[in-house]
């Protein structure tokens, strides 16, 4: 028996002999033809960035895709989101808040940041500028060559409905309430957006069919004038955004008015059904309001591009330079001088042989979203004044952007965009006559235009924030 089993043990010995450098080549040739396929991708993405990067190399300096400047920033600035309340000097935040009823509080915590204040052609305009700034003390500071957003807060309340109810509340987010409901928002200050008492009763009055009405998560998205493509843009998206962690396959949102057809598509890509009345809040499984959300945040700002997947050209390759003007219908808000500064700057742009071309932006709506989107991807420049400056914002990063503002009146909102998205942007001061009409020195516009007109801006325009320096 032993004599057996040391026959067998041999023979288990010589042929783990033969058997184990077999599978031990086996295993190492896997490992290397693994390692050498790892190598060739690596090999080929890095072709492909030399490719990428070819033109801009010969021209002396470097760009990047918009979709790699959205991935490269969006995580480092998500919020933090606190549910519960553990600690006493957290007692005014969501979670601390006593709202009877299955409700979940969040307060969210977004980073601070600090964007590049306009770059300006003489130190006069700057002066002008950035004495603006004193009426806006509680949404951002100066801090030399930037302009800083600090205390960046959110809210969200999520409501498990139970049973349909009539029993609404216009103050869900710093208040003591039996029940939620909040409908319309308004800017309370420069720095967050939040709701309107005074709608409640328009909600409540608000008429629209059942058959349409239930939904799986309902988000409450209303802001001022979100009818307007405008304004959902600079603030309906914020607080959608800041609700999206909690969309399902079956999420509507509702926006109060009628919104504008385009809205409509940026809701449909971005996975949300078509708004419905406000019987839905009754008609749904949990009702989601971001009853506070920043107006002006990197997070939202970037992630709302991402989710419209753009494909704007790399700026060397745009050869479209575009010109906006207020409604031909609006006698106020001229340039007294326009036709000398379209004239001047076709000449510029003949000149400079490129094969670019000044196009008057005519306010006429794109048929589809993919239309515009793709008007726009060939979009170096923007210039001139007016609601419709916003639509800078589809042009990718490395934009030039120059806008024409009112020496009594600066505004913020198109500089903040632009620098969040890395567009160059420029700012000239401007003195008004008559309706509020502007005189541009043209020889300024065109020598910025000469000087930046297809290529990157110079050097970051957003940055972390934190009030102390960090050497190494």
């Amino acid at each position: 028996m032993c004599r057996v089993n040391n026959v067998n043990i041999s023979l288990a010995i010589a042929l783990a002999l033969v058997v184990l450098p077999a599978v031990s080549n086996l295993w190492l040739m896997s490992q290397f033809m693994a390692a050498r396929v790892e190598k060739s991708v690596l090999e080929l993405q890095q072709l492909e960035h030399q490719r990428n990067g070819e033109l801009s190399r010969r021209n002396g300096y470097t760009y990047s895709l918009l979709s790699d400047y959205i991935s490269s920033n969006l995580s480092m600035w998500s919020p933090l989101v606190y549910s519960t309340c553990d600690l006493p000097w957290m007692r005014k935040f969501q979670p601390c808040l006593d709202i009877e009823g299955e409700v979940t509080k969040q307060e969210l915590v977004y980073p601070a940041f600090a964007i590049r204040i306009p770059h300006f052609v003489n130190e006069e305009d700057k002066k002008i500028w950035t004495s603006s700034q004193a009426r806006l003390l509680d949404r951002f500071l100066i801090e030399g060559e930037w302009g800083v957003y600090r205390g960046q807060r959110g809210q969200n309340i999520i409501w498990s409905v139970q049973e349909p109810t009539s029993d609404w509340h216009s103050h869900p987010c710093m208040k003591k309430v039996t029940l939620f409901c909040c409908q319309y928002f308004i800017t309370t200050s420069s720095k967050l957006i939040s709701l309107n008492p005074k709608a409640v009763e328009h909600i409540m009055t608000h008429q629209g069919g059942p058959e349409s009405a239930y939904a799986d998560i309902a988000i409450i998205a209303s802001a001022p004038n979100d009818h307007s493509l405008r304004r959902f843009l600079h603030r309906g998206t914020h607080i959608i955004l800041q609700s999206e962690p909690h969309f399902t396959n079956c999420t509507k949102a509702w926006l109060g008015k009628s919104p504008h057809p385009m809205v409509k598509q940026i809701m449909n890509r971005l996975s949300l059904h078509q708004p419905t009345p406000s019987r839905i809040l009754s008609a749904s499984n949990q009702v989601v309001s971001s009853c506070r959300a920043p107006v002006v945040h990197p997070y939202l700002s970037l992630r709302f591009l991402e989710l419209l997947s753009l494909h704007p050209l790399p700026i060397p390759q745009r050869k479209m330079i575009l010109y906006i003007k207020p409604k031909q219908n609006n006698r106020s808000w001229r340039i007294l001088n326009e036709d000398d500064l379209l004239q001047k700057t076709r000449r510029l742009l003949d000149s400079r042989n490129k094969n670019e071309t000044l196009v008057q932006f005519d306010h006429v709506d794109f048929e589809s979203l993919d239309d515009m989107l793709l008007f726009f991807s060939n979009v170096a420049a923007v210039l001139g004044h007016g609601g419709a400056l916003f639509n800078h914002r589809w042009t990718g990063q490395d934009t030039l952007v120059m806008e024409f503002v009112r020496k009594t009146s600066v505004t913020h909102e198109f500089w903040e965009e632009a620098s969040i998205l890395g567009q160059n942007y420029w700012a000239f001061p401007l003195d008004t006559s008559g309706l509020r009409n502007m005189t541009v020195i043209v020889d300024n516009v065109v020598d910025v235009l000469n000087r930046h007109l297809g290529k990157p801006r110079n050097g970051p325009s957003l940055e972390h924030y934190y009030p102390w320096d960090i050497e190494g």
